[in-house]
């Protein structure tokens, strides 16, 4: 049986499209649409995207010409936010996702890596994000990260509630997928 390929992680180049950027979320949030809840990535539209991205730095995993997943490295967060977020020395994790097809084999855990090892190289010393609630696998899937709950926050026209969870970077807390 032939190995797996592997990604390559970097940022988002200028050429990259933001069409298939948002293809990709809107199909690793599809799981949660289905579920009732209405996370933005489910749906957002291509000036979204385009906006949170300018929120930090964009990072990519790139197989075979194609984007198959990203994480944001947010340092600079517009509007309503949970208070964690604006404290000194936290940064935050955010449109995170990877390919459906594609989840289990580490990948979610090297964007995660990649993004934390970047804050932490910028000074910050704690990672936070926010995920549903009630989405118990994501959130064991942080878990295993090496985040901890800390907080709830409401988003605003959101069906659901967030869980804020936060873990200090220079600490590993990674599983195997």
């Amino acid at each position: 049986m032939a190995a797996t390929p592997k990604a390559t992680i970097r940022t988002l180049a200028p050429d990259d499209s933001i069409e298939e950027l948002t293809d990709l979320l809107h199909r690793a949030y599809k799981t949660l649409a289905d579920q009732g809840w209405n996370a933005t990535g489910s749906y957002q539209t291509i000036e979204t995207t385009r906006y949170r991205i300018a929120e930090g730095t964009c990072y990519v995993a790139e197989l075979a010409g194609r984007i198959v997943g990203t994480a944001l490295l947010i340092t600079a967060m517009d509007g309503t936010k949970p208070p964690l977020y604006g404290q000194p020395g936290v940064a935050v994790l955010g449109q995170f996702a990877v390919e459906p097809v594609l989840r289990g084999q580490g990948l979610g855990s090297e964007l995660i890596d990649t993004v934390s090892t970047e804050a932490l190289r910028r000074g910050y010393q704690s990672l936070a994000l926010d995920t549903v609630e009630t989405a118990t696998s994501l959130v064991e899937y942080y878990e295993k990260r090496g985040f901890k709950a800390v907080d709830h926050f409401q988003w605003r026209d959101k069906t659901y509630r967030s869980l804020v969870m936060v873990k200090g970077l220079g600490q590993r807390g990674f599983a195997d997928d």
